[in-house]
C-alpha cells in the first residue's frame, strides 16, 4: 500500500530533464494556446507544466534567408531539437499525451505526425547541409529560426530599438513599473515575445502575492553572450514571505 502512494506521488512530481536543452518540465505538459503562421503552415503551440512554467514549442514551414534553413526543424522555447534524439522522443511523448486527453486537437497531432515522418528526416538532413555550408562561407547563423532575427549581432540599443518597432522584438522591464521600476534605459530590455510572455506570468504570480499583502523582494538579472544586447538568459527571483525563481533561455 505504501509502495503505491510513492509511486503515485512520484507520477504526479515527475521531472523531465532535457539535458541539452537545460530544459526541465514537471508532470505533464498541457496546451495553452496554439497559432499557425500564413507562411505555408508555421505551426507554434504554447504549453504549460504542472507548476505554470511555460514552454513554446515551434516548428517552422516556411522559407528562410541564407541566415535561416528551410522548413524545419522542431524548436522548444526557440532552441532546436536533435532529430531522433532522447530530447525529442521525450517531447514527442508529451505531444502524444495532449493528443489522448485531446482527440481532436489536430495541430498537435499535425506536428507529431510531421516529426515522426521520413519526411522530416529527409529535411533535417537538408538542413544539416545547409548549416554546413553557412559556416564553410563564415556565414552567421546565430538566429532564431521563428523571427529570422540574429540575435548576436544586435549589439547596440539603436539595432534594438529599429527591431522593436518593427515588432520583431519585445520591450520589458527588469523591474516592472508597477513594482517600483523606473522608466530608463538600465531597467529596459528588448527581447522576443516568448521571454515578454513568460516573464508576465511570473510578474502576475509575484502581483497576487503582493495583494493578498506577502513582503517581497524582486530581482532580474540578465546574461549576455558576446557583444550583443539581447540577453541569452535572464534569471528572475522573488526573496521575503515567498522564494519565487525561474529562468528564462533566451537564445
Amino acid at each position: 500500500m505504501i509502495k503505491k502512494i510513492l509511486n503515485t506521488l512520484f507520477k504526479k512530481k515527475e521531472i523531465l530533464f532535457l539535458e541539452d536543452l537545460n530544459i526541465k518540465i514537471v508532470g505533464d505538459l498541457k496546451k495553452v494556446n496554439s497559432s499557425l503562421t500564413l507562411d505555408g503552415g508555421s505551426k507554434t503551440l504554447y504549453l504549460k507544466d504542472s507548476q505554470g512554467n511555460s514552454f513554446e514549442v515551434f516548428l517552422p514551414y516556411h522559407k528562410i534567408t541564407k541566415k535561416g534553413f528551410t522548413k524545419g526543424r522542431m524548436h522548444l522555447n526557440n532552441y532546436p531539437i536533435k532529430v531522433r534524439s532522447k530530447e525529442e522522443a521525450q517531447l514527442l511523448g508529451q505531444l502524444s499525451n495532449i493528443i489522448k486527453k485531446e482527440p481532436k486537437n489536430s495541430m498537435v497531432r499535425d506536428i507529431v505526425n510531421f516529426v515522426k515522418s521520413e519526411k522530416y528526416i529527409e529535411i533535417s538532413k537538408n538542413i544539416e547541409e545547409q548549416i554546413t555550408s553557412q559556416k564553410e562561407n563564415n556565414f552567421d547563423i546565430s538566429i532564431t529560426e521563428k523571427d529570422n532575427v540574429s540575435y548576436k549581432t544586435i549589439d547596440n540599443h539603436q539595432k534594438a530599438i529599429d527591431l522593436f518597432n518593427k515588432g520583431e522584438l519585445s520591450k520589458i522591464y527588469l523591474t516592472p513599473l508597477e513594482f517600483g521600476g523606473m522608466e530608463m534605459p538600465m531597467n529596459i530590455l528588448y527581447v522576443p515575445k516568448s521571454t515578454q510572455m513568460q516573464k508576465k506570468e511570473f510578474d502576475n504570480k509575484v502581483e497576487e502575492l503582493l495583494m493578498k499583502g506577502q513582503k517581497l523582494g524582486y530581482s532580474a538579472s540578465p546574461e549576455y553572450k558576446g557583444t550583443s544586447i539581447i540577453p541569452s538568459t535572464l534569471t528572475i527571483n522573488t526573496s521575503g514571505e515567498s522564494e519565487l525563481k525561474k529562468i528564462i533561455n533566451i537564445w
